[in-house]
């Protein structure tokens, strides 16, 4: 057991080569998974009947909606679950709600431009490439090392999730991981890539604390002036019935997926539906939902204030972000692509604390089986997995502080 112990503190069992054949082959299963999806289905339909892409069904349907004139029903269950039915001639037990704001219809107006595969395919390609573009910019490396980098972004379980659910973690990532990469040098650029997350607002629960910690005036200037443009802008398209609809429909949403877990609680991370899956209430899983809240809202306090790099800022904030929604599903997961890199290049320029490796070998392998070991033994591993890291984190900076405390004494 301490020999186990040893090596998972080294992280020496990772080597070069073995990371490399683990992404290959993950890249093999990925590619054979997609063609498999598109060969063994029947038109737009998958060999379950759904669509394939599955969620990204509801941006096509959605945005043929705003293109008939009629942006508030997209936020109708008993509108869209009809007319999903009707454009994809699938089963009347599936539904796939749309669940975000209105500014984000401008996006699904343009993709149902297309046909459904064609659009599925240019969303897909067009968010991969900011997403693998982030990565590349975080770990600027060259050679044989920026091949490896590519190739474990590409092979990254969370990608395959996205890519199979048809879903937007690919923006969430690329645009939260070149905002904090950007914002040292070119604040107001930052700011603007960070405030386009408006269209997923559970993930800026932590980020205006991190700026407005370090003073970053230009950039919560730049955020702020984009929520406004971008609101406004869907004001103009979709009037104002759009976002009444929104926040009237929200409740279905909150009620059938987050508090009754209508998807399934084992796809879920995060404390909240690890709470209700144990048979928790809701007025508990909702205290421990704020308590959780409020700590991470002090440790990104703590963290953005100390003198630790910004790379470990930067990864501590996405994993705390992470960890302060209750509405995660795997392929939301990309997003810790983000702390990862940024991670990966701490080690790279100051060596890898101890435990480290190993830690995030684990984060980046999970989504390839979280949902099935979340289900077998009834343990939320995914969430176990992120706080494991953000512990990684926290030693981090401690002893950074150590460290300076130490020099100036």
């Amino acid at each position: 057991m301490q020999r186990v112990i040893d090596i998972a503190r080294s992280g020496a069992w990772l080597t070069r080569e073995r990371l490399g054949t683990y992404c290959a082959l993950l890249l093999v299963g990925t590619v054979a998974m997609i063609c498999w999806l598109l060969v063994s289905g029947n038109g737009v339909l998958d060999a379950r009947g759904r669509p394939i892409g599955t969620d990204f069904a509801n941006v096509w349907s959605s945005g043929n909606l705003v293109l008939e004139g009629r942006p508030a029903a997209a936020f109708d269950p008993d509108v869209q679950r009809p007319y999903q039915q009707r454009l994809f001639g699938m089963s009347d037990d599936l539904f796939y709600g749309w669940h975000y704001p209105p500014m984000f219809l401008l996006i699904a107006g343009l993709l149902a431009l297309l046909p459904y595969l064609p659009a599925l395919a240019l969303w897909l390609l067009a968010s991969g490439a900011f997403y693998l573009a982030t990565i590349r910019q975080i770990l600027p490396q060259s050679g044989d090392t920026a091949r490896l980098v590519v190739l474990a972004a590409l092979a990254y379980p969370a990608t395959l999730a996205c890519i199979t659910h048809g879903h937007n973690g690919f923006l969430t990532a690329g645009l939260f991981g070149m905002g904090l990469l950007l914002l040292p040098t070119r604040p107001i650029a930052a700011g603007i890539l960070l405030g386009l997350l408006a269209y997923k607002p559970q993930y800026g629960l932590l980020l205006p604390i991190a700026l407005l910690v370090t003073r970053q005036w230009s950039a919560i200037g730049a955020a702020a002036a984009t929520v406004i443009v971008t609101v406004a802008l869907s004001l103009a398209l979709f009037g104002s019935e759009a976002w009444q609809a929104f926040f009237t429909h929200a409740a279905y949403t909150k009620a059938t997926i987050l508090e009754n877990g209508a998807a399934g609680w084992f796809k879920l991370q995060g404390l909240f539906p690890a709470i209700r899956m144990y048979g928790g209430s809701l007025a508990l899983a909702y205290a421990a939902q704020a308590l959780a809240i409020v700590l991470l809202a002090g440790l990104t306090v703590w963290i953005w204030s100390s003198r630790v790099s910004h790379e470990v800022k930067a990864a501590g904030l996405v994993v705390a972000t992470m960890l302060a929604t209750p509405y995660a599903f795997n392929y939301d997961s990309v997003l810790l692509g983000v702390a990862i890199a940024f991670l990966v290049r701490e080690g790279l320029a100051r060596g890898f604390a101890p435990f480290e490796i190993s830690a995030l070998a684990a984060l980046w392998g999970i989504p390839l089986c979280s949902r099935e070991l979340t289900l077998l033994l009834h343990l939320p591993i995914a969430l176990l997995v992120q706080v494991a890291v953000l512990a990684v984190i926290i030693a981090r900076v401690r002893q950074s502080t150590v460290t300076r405390l130490a020099y100036v004494v």
